[in-house]
């Protein structure tokens, strides 16, 4: 397999790709329409995406806060192709590492119940029911307790905008 890297996507070309595959994965096969992949936390949460060589992009996830200490991640997916291969967990280490260092303590987010086991093995504890989506896809709620980032050499953490 090629390598793949896990970027922030910065350019407008980028964010088109990338909010293009959070379509077709999450909300193209349930007839909803371009635009629907988004909501009103777009321009302050942290997005992550996986970029084969080539600038293929395979995967994609959101993070953004929910106070101070709380953060939830959304719209994670990964190319149906590329599934299984580590993707999904490089998206999810990255969005950790970018929670820790802007303090959060703690990961919140809702399951599709069909990768309710991928996030169990990341540590993800289940909550209980969630939404269900479009009617049809249930959701478990889960949430994971991280450590913060370890502070600099001033004994401060650096901090993040996200």
């Amino acid at each position: 397999m090629k390598s793949i890297d896990i970027i922030p996507p910065r350019t407008r070309e980028e964010f088109e790709q990338y909010y293009r595959l959070r379509w077709q994965i999450l909300r193209q096969p349930w007839g909803q329409p371009p635009g629907s992949e988004r909501d009103g936390l777009e321009s302050t949460a942290c997005h992550a995406m996986a970029v084969m060589t080539g600038g293929e992009v395979v995967g994609v996830a959101r993070l953004h806060r929910e106070s101070e200490s709380l953060g939830q991640i959304r719209y994670m997916a990964v190319s149906p192709d590329y599934q299984r291969k580590g993707i999904g967990s490089a998206l999810l280490d990255y969005l950790e590492a970018q929670a820790r260092q802007a303090g959060t303590i703690k990961l919140q987010l809702n399951a599709r119940k069909s990768f309710q086991q991928f996030y169990r093995q990341h540590g993800y504890r289940d909550l209980g029911p969630g939404p269900i989506l479009f009617g049809q896809i249930e959701h478990i709620r889960m949430e994971k307790d991280i450590a913060p980032a370890i502070g600099n050499d001033n004994g401060e953490t650096t901090e993040t905008k996200w």
